[in-house]
């Protein structure tokens, strides 16, 4: 019955005009937008390489001097920019993406687009991410409101219940069918934004870039209130020089663990956020080592709460030992 439900609300909605023009104005939109997408993302990022290849030249050809001067001689540093850009500019255009790095002193990124702009320019950023989000919410109500509405309205919605059609079976019946007909555009534009992705590397794929865009791939093992673990594989794009892995990466495991150990002990309708971490790093953990993270608490307040995270090897060697602290917000 589902089944059949489905096929005929699927057929209706693709012989439904509104349909066809919807799918036309999307599928052009995000055309355009992911046209645009790589466009800016290659003039970009070419523009950065020039900048930085200046800079470099900067740098060695500067005159002789002391070596406090040649420090304080500065130089700019540009935020790589990633695939996902070409889909949405994330958070870049506020929080800058070039910062001079020169000794003792920590300067703040540059080059923020968001400052300049109004909060309509804000809003309104032409990218494929914010075509799908203001647009495929109204494409669903535009498609699925008319599945009982029109029922309805021609009378035929008591006809098919009276045939002993029951509600919940018509309900998931057309939800499939109006499902599966916008998958006949939400579909070709995920295959057509993966292209697009694919088109735009400098390397002609994706390449070593998807490991920086998935998550660390950390595996939760246990979680009680009183003790989380996990263990993650030391990949080749979580090291540093000599491959073994970065600080960085030993911090962000153990402050995601310490955050889950937190909301665990959480409220109801509170939040945690980290304010204050610290590491002490005690031995390095090799490339395709399996990590383990034991995370117990010190302290549970009503406040905050601070935890202990061990990071071991899987012969129980001690790599990392962390204390991070956890706000409670309600």
């Amino acid at each position: 019955m589902i089944a059949r439900i489905a096929a005929k609300e699927f057929t209706d909605t693709l012989r439904d005009g509104r349909f066809r023009w919807s799918a036309v104005i999307v599928g052009t939109l995000l055309c355009a937008a992911l046209g645009a997408g790589a466009r800016h993302y290659t003039d970009v990022k070419a523009q950065h390489d020039r900048a930085a290849s200046t800079m470099r030249d900067f740098w060695v050809n500067q005159p002789a001097k002391n070596p406090h001067s040649a420090a304080h001689y500065g130089l700019w540093a540009f935020k790589p920019r990633t695939l996902l850009s070409l889909v949405d500019q994330g958070v870049d255009p506020y929080v800058g993406v070039a910062a001079y790095l020169e000794a003792h002193k920590q300067n703040e990124f540059q080059f923020r687009p968001a400052m300049d702009a109004t909060a309509t320019q804000r809003f309104g950023q032409w990218t494929a991410a914010t075509i799908m989000q203001l647009l495929l919410p109204l494409l669903i109500v535009v498609l699925a409101f008319p599945a009982f509405a029109g029922e309805r309205e021609q009378g035929t919605l008591r006809q098919l219940l009276s045939l002993g059609v029951q509600p919940g079976a018509l309900a998931a019946g057309k939800a499939l069918g109006v499902a599966s007909a916008l998958g006949v555009l939400l579909v070709p534009a995920a295959f057509l934004g993966a292209a697009a992705l694919v088109l735009a590397s400098s390397e002609g794929a994706l390449g070593g870039e998807w490991p920086r865009i998935a998550l660390m791939g950390l595996t939760y093992t246990s979680a009680s209130k009183d003790k989380v673990t996990a263990e993650m594989l030391v990949r080749e794009d979580l090291c540093t020089l000599p491959s073994i892995m970065h600080g960085g990466a030993a911090m962000a495991f153990a402050d995601t663990l310490g955050a889950a150990a937190t909301f665990l002990n959480l409220p109801q309708g509170a939040t945690t956020t980290t304010i204050e971490s610290k590491t002490n790093f005690v031995a390095p953990a090799q490339v395709g080592t399996k990590v383990m993270g034991e995370t117990t608490p010190i302290h549970r307040g009503r406040r905050t709460m601070i935890w202990q995270t061990r990071v071991t090897t899987p012969d129980g060697k001690l790599v990392a030992l962390v204390t991070q602290t956890q706000m409670v917000m309600s």
